[in-house]
């Protein structure tokens, strides 16, 4: 799996592709939503994993944004807040999962698998 961490410090998305790293899987990290929706606009990734706070604009405006551009990545959308609002708003976007910080590197990894199916499974028969 290869993800895109976008979150608001250089430590958390550090540790979050360590993490990921971990796992088998790949991540590319950046601190501002804009610079993010640059490398999806020319990039393809498996998974979108966006902090609701960044610096320069906010997770929800970077998910709306790239569904505007038709990119129908999944997306994890991370916050500390748990307003009914936020989290609609986020999910009405389509294709997103939610998850409180402070994120749990094991959270992360299941909630990420959630999203994506595994091709194994995915081609398994049914009985």
């Amino acid at each position: 799996m290869h993800v895109i961490l976008i979150a608001q410090s250089r430590d958390v998305t550090r540790t979050l592709q360590e993490t990921l790293l971990s796992h088998g899987h790949s991540a590319e990290c950046t601190e501002h939503g804009e610079s993010g929706i640059q490398l999806l606009k020319f990039r393809s990734f498996d998974a979108i994993l966006v902090d609701d706070e960044l610096p320069d604009i906010s997770g929800l405006d970077v998910v709306k944004q790239i569904r505007a551009m038709r990119i129908d990545t999944p997306v994890l959308f991370v916050s500390e807040l748990r307003a009914h609002s936020l989290t609609d708003e986020a999910r009405a976007c389509g294709r997103v999962d939610f998850c409180q910080k402070p994120l749990q590197s094991h959270d992360m990894i299941r909630r990420l698998s959630r999203l994506i199916p595994s091709p194994h499974i995915a081609s398994q028969p049914s009985a």
